[in-house]
C-alpha cells in the first residue's frame, strides 16, 4: 500500500513482481524510500532503469543487476538459497561443506569457483582478476 510508505523506509520487492510494483505501487508512493529487490533470478532494474533518477528512490539495493553504473543501484550478493527452499537449507550445506578433505599440513592450496560475467557489472572484474 503506497500510503503506508513513510519518508525513508525500506520496501522489499520480490524481483518477479517488480513490474507490477513499478507500475501500481511506485507512482503512488509520496516519500522519499529504499527499495530493495531480491529473491528471483529476474534482474533489476531492466526496463525501470528510470527510476533511478526519481528523487523518491533514495537507493535501490538489487540482486542480479543488469547496470554497471549508477549511484542509487547497490548490487546485493546471491549468497545462500532462501531457507524457505530445499536448495536453501544451511543444515545440509554446512553438512556437505564438512565432508571436504582436509588441506595438506603445512601447504594450502586454495580454489574459487567464480560463477558471473563481469561485463554485467564492472566491479565484479577486480574480483574475476
Amino acid at each position: 500500500e503506497p500510503s503506508l510508505v513513510y519518508p525513508g523506509a525500506v520496501v522489499f520487492v520480490n524481483t518477479l513482481l517488480l513490474t507490477d510494483f513499478m507500475v501500481n505501487k511506485h507512482p503512488f508512493i509520496r516519500h522519499p524510500y529504499t527499495l530493495v529487490t531480491h529473491c528471483s533470478d529476474a534482474s533489476a532494474p531492466g526496463d525501470f532503469e528510470g527510476a533511478l533518477d526519481d528523487p523518491r528512490l533514495l537507493a535501490w539495493h538489487a540482486q542480479n543487476t543488469d547496470l554497471s553504473r549508477h549511484t542509487a543501484l547497490h548490487p546485493l550478493p546471491i549468497g545462500i538459497a532462501n531457507p524457505a527452499f530445499p536448495h536453501g537449507n544451511v543444515a545440509v550445506l554446512s553438512a556437505a561443506i564438512s565432508q571436504l578433505p582436509e588441506t595438506p599440513q603445512g601447504g594450502r592450496e586454495e580454489w574459487l569457483y567464480v560463477n558471473f560475467d563481469p561485463r554485467t557489472n564492472t566491479d565484479r572484474q577486480r574480483a574475476f582478476d
